[in-house]
C-alpha cells in the first residue's frame, strides 16, 4: 500500500511538472500571430513617418537657410572674397530657381547686385530629400520670374526680394511652395525680414 501511494504521488508530481514545464504549441502560435500583426502595423506607418519627416525637414531647411543668410548679412560673417572695400560687408542670400526644383543655393553677393549671378558667390547648395521639390514661386505685388533671390545686407535686417526680371527693385513679399506629392508647404518672406512656414 505504501508502494502504491508513493507511486501515485510520484506520477502526480511528474504530470504536474510536465504541464508546467513550457509553452504549448497553441500559446506559441498566438504569440507569433500577435507579434506579426504589431510588426506589420509599425512597418506600414514607418514609411509614412519617414516621408513626412523628410518633407518637414526640407521645408524647415529653406527657412533656416533664409535665417542664416539674414544673420550672416546683418552680422559680421566674414566672406571668403572681398565685397566692396571689405570682406565683412557682403550681402548674403538664398537663390531659388524653378529650373532646378530639387535644390537651392546660399550665396554671398560679391558684386552687390542683389542677385546670384557669379559662380564665385556660391556658399553652399542644399539638395532636397528624394521626392521633395519646389512647386511654385510667387511675388507680390507683381508676378516674379522663375528665379528668386532673397538677400540681406548690413546694417538693415530687411530682406531684398529680387529676380532677374526687375533687377534693383524689391518685391513686397515672396512665397515659395514646396511639395512631395502628398503634402504641401508654403514659405512666405516679407521685406521686413519676417518668414513664416505653413
Amino acid at each position: 500500500m505504501k508502494n502504491t501511494a508513493l507511486t501515485s504521488k510520484i506520477s502526480e508530481n511528474l504530470l504536474l511538472k510536465k504541464s508546467m514545464s513550457g509553452f504549448t504549441l497553441i500559446e506559441l502560435m498566438v504569440t507569433i500571430g500577435i507579434f506579426s500583426v504589431i510588426t506589420s502595423v509599425v512597418l506600414t506607418n514607418y514609411r509614412g513617418f519617414i516621408v513626412n519627416a523628410n518633407f518637414s525637414n526640407a521645408s524647415e531647411s529653406v527657412v533656416i537657410a533664409l535665417r542664416e543668410a539674414q544673420v550672416y548679412g546683418v552680422g559680421t560673417k566674414k566672406s571668403a572674397v572681398v565685397c566692396g572695400t571689405s570682406n565683412f560687408t557682403c550681402a548674403f542670400g538664398v537663390h531659388i530657381d524653378t529650373t532646378d526644383r530639387n535644390s537651392f543655393t546660399v550665396f554671398a553677393d560679391v558684386n552687390d547686385n542683389k542677385i546670384y549671378d557669379a559662380p564665385g558667390e556660391k556658399v553652399e547648395t542644399v539638395n532636397f530629400p528624394l521626392g521633395t521639390s519646389i512647386q511654385s514661386l510667387s511675388c507680390a505685388p507683381i508676378v516674379c520670374s522663375a528665379r528668386l533671390d532673397v538677400t540681406f545686407k548690413r546694417p538693415n535686417p530687411d530682406a531684398f526680394i529680387a529676380d532677374t526680371a526687375l533687377q534693383g527693385v524689391s518685391y513686397d513679399s515672396a512665397t515659395i511652395g514646396l511639395t512631395n506629392g502628398i503634402r504641401n508647404s508654403t514659405i512666405t518672406i516679407s521685406t521686413a525680414g519676417q518668414m513664416s512656414l505653413q
